[in-house]
């Protein structure tokens, strides 16, 4: 993630964590292999049901339990991309029998401050988001869609703000969480 430039499926992959090291050494045995495989990279996917610990079920969970959400590095950008559609497009690469490694992202960045401006709008809470200092991003992270768009075709993503409302709803629905959400 040390690049400013969209992300694409020939993109050098390093891996870092010992769970980054493993996928990466499963995807160089099968690349290996002549069996044919579908190997997908999904970016920054959220949805309903998901658990707390990443950025978007923690931000609504904070809102919606009346708490003070600091967003830290607000400035770097990100794909954000919806489950729905991800499952979606998962569907359409496994039924035509695609092959090879597929980013799936929109290629379309957005600022972790915005995302998180968004869902306190739509939780009618902006006063409890705290935004660390303005700088410049420390990274950027978004597909480079050239090849999921040459396999699959033009996709019409789910609108950011859509999919955040249809988050906050299942959140707010199944209680997610220790605790009760104070707007159900």
């Amino acid at each position: 993630w040390d690049t400013f430039e969209p992300l694409s499926e020939s993109h050098p992959e390093f891996a870092v964590t010992p769970y980054g090291k493993s996928k990466l050494d499963l995807l160089g045995w099968l690349r290996t292999r002549t069996i044919p495989f579908l190997w997908t990279r999904t970016f920054f996917q959220f949805g309903a049901n998901e658990p707390t610990g990443r950025l978007v079920p923690s931000l609504i969970d904070s809102l919606l339990m009346g708490e003070v959400f600091k967003v830290q590095n607000g400035d770097d950008i990100r794909d954000f991309v919806y489950i729905e559609d991800i499952v979606e497009i998962l569907r359409g690469l496994i039924t035509q029998r695609k092959v090879g490694v597929v980013n799936i992202g929109s290629g379309a960045g957005v600022r972790v401050e915005d995302l998180a401006r968004s869902v306190s709008q739509l939780l009618g809470q902006e006063n409890l988001i705290l935004y660390g200092e303005k700088k410049v991003p420390k990274s950027i992270v978004i597909s480079n869609p050239k090849r999921l768009i040459s396999l699959y075709g033009e996709y019409s993503w789910t609108p950011l703000t859509t999919a955040l409302a249809q988050s906050i709803e299942a959140r707010t629905r199944n209680s997610i969480g220790s605790k009760e959400h104070p707007f159900q």
